[in-house]
């Protein structure tokens, strides 16, 4: 990546951490608000106020809503300061976890279903952080771009020797599994894909099946690639 492109990605993501912190603070003032209401509401006397039950649903709503945009602001705040070390150590099951909520829109306008299954364990790399959540993301959307509505993608992450790796696993009634794959594989998206996975020195491999492929980069220092 050229200098000047560091420079302004480093600076969105700048602008973004910025952003998402703010949106966090008008998260949390909502929810004292919420939680002051429902405080107010605890004091009026049984009987009194015939719709007291259905204020504390809608304040139940709020409640949910508001934890939500928690989890998504954070999950965007992390996201924004990915740039802020060109190369960095990357936990990639944590990133899978990321990219896989990240990505929850759009894969749901496909119909899809992203389900990220990271485990406990880390799987850590020295790589760029940006290239690896660029790196899973398109892989996804190769995936669910050739997959049937109401079908679901699993991400899997797995230590391999001397290798980490995260597998996409089609799950349902995505389809002939050879089929799934030749679609993919002739997509513009997937040749982007592949190429983006190369320049971080990691590799693709298909399942036996084909129904599925694992994402794979080599663990440990010295192996990110500029």
């Amino acid at each position: 990546m050229k200098d000047s492109d560091s420079k302004e990605v480093a600076f969105m993501g700048r602008i973004m951490a910025g952003f998402t912190h703010e949106m966090k603070n008008v998260l949390a003032i909502i929810k004292e608000s919420g939680g002051l209401m429902e405080d107010l509401l605890s004091l009026v006397q049984e009987g009194s106020f015939a719709h007291k039950e259905r204020f504390l649903r809608v304040l139940d709503k709020i409640r949910e809503q508001v934890q939500r945009g928690v989890d998504l602001s954070t999950r965007l705040n992390r996201f924004a300061h990915s740039p802020d070390e060109p190369i960095a150590t990357v936990d990639l099951n944590e990133t899978a976890n990321q990219v896989a909520m990240l990505a929850e829109r759009f894969a749901r306008l496909k119909g899809i279903v992203l389900k990220a299954d990271p485990g406990n364990d880390r799987l850590d790399l020295v790589s760029s952080p940006v290239g690896i959540y660029m790196a899973l993301f398109s892989g996804m959307e190769s995936c669910w771009n050739q997959m049937k509505a109401g079908s679901e993608l699993k991400l899997l992450g797995e230590k391999r020797g001397n290798e980490v790796a995260v597998r996409m696993l089609p799950q349902g009634d995505f389809g002939d599994p050879g089929e799934f794959a030749a679609g993919v594989s002739q997509t513009e998206k997937w040749g982007v894909f592949l190429e983006i996975v190369a320049s971080l020195g990691g590799k693709v491999e298909w399942s036996e099946d084909r129904a599925g492929f694992a994402v794979v980069f080599p663990s440990g220092e010295g192996l990110a690639r500029s």
